[in-house]
């Protein structure tokens, strides 16, 4: 399967928040034995949304992963951005609609008008339950690409993912490869005192591109390792 990773939002492009959601996402992918590249970041922008969509559905792409834009303000744009990319027009969802009155009432609050565009999905998608914020996920397809769309708070997307996309990629990815929980291990060696160049040098031949495994290697500041090892 071939996955693409579509993040959304001006405080990504902005540098202003760092994209966890997409390495969080091609982790769990990967772990299925699913590469996700390329990984594509815009702002919240209609045009850059719609075309993203189209140009992932267009490359044939299996699966379409996106996160954010589907907050109750001007500025999310995702589910108008899908609609227009599927050419199809916005309907509400009655289910949403009360899954997002009830999580207000649950906090002994009042649903503020603005959210109820979060309750609008393409025509011939589907609405997915937010167990732990307002703001329901999405699933759609066109033509041979699955899109889910998630929140873009990492908590929500996570906890989405999980619950409601997770089990569906999983069952399509064993269709696709003919196997019960195809996967794929990751292995990390940490080495001291050589210069990449010279590493590269010595591993060549295990760092043919297309190989298996594939093999590589990256530079890391001594600081973020010691953090990674838990020291």
């Amino acid at each position: 399967m071939r996955a693409i990773i579509l993040s959304i939002g001006d405080e990504l492009t902005a540098g202003l928040t760092v994209n966890s959601n997409a390495a969080w996402l091609a982790q769990q992918l990967l772990a299925l034995g699913i590469r996700s590249s390329p990984h594509v970041t815009v702002g919240d922008d209609f045009l850059a949304i719609v075309e993203a969509v189209r140009q992932a559905v267009a490359g044939g792409a299996d699966l379409l992963l996106i996160t954010g834009g589907l907050g109750p303000t001007e500025d999310d744009l995702t589910r108008q951005a899908l609609a227009d990319a599927l050419q199809e027009t916005l309907v509400e969802d009655p289910d949403a609609v009360l899954w997002i009155e009830n999580w207000f009432s649950a906090r002994g609050r009042v649903m503020s008008p603005s959210n109820r565009v979060q309750a609008l999905r393409p025509h011939s998608a589907s609405c997915v339950e937010n167990a732990i914020g307002t703001a329901p996920g999405l699933r759609a397809r066109k033509d041979a690409t699955e899109i889910y769309v998630m929140p873009g708070v990492p908590r929500e997307m996570a906890a989405m993912f999980t619950r409601s996309f997770l089990p569906a990629i999983r069952a399509a990815q064993e269709k696709n490869t003919g196997t019960n929980g195809a996967t794929t291990l990751v292995t990390r060696i940490n080495t001291f005192g050589l210069g990449e160049s010279v590493l590269g040098e010595r591993i060549r031949d295990l760092m043919t591109r297309g190989g298996n495994p594939s093999v590589g290697t990256t530079v890391q500041d001594l600081d973020d390792l010691a953090n990674h090892l838990g020291l």
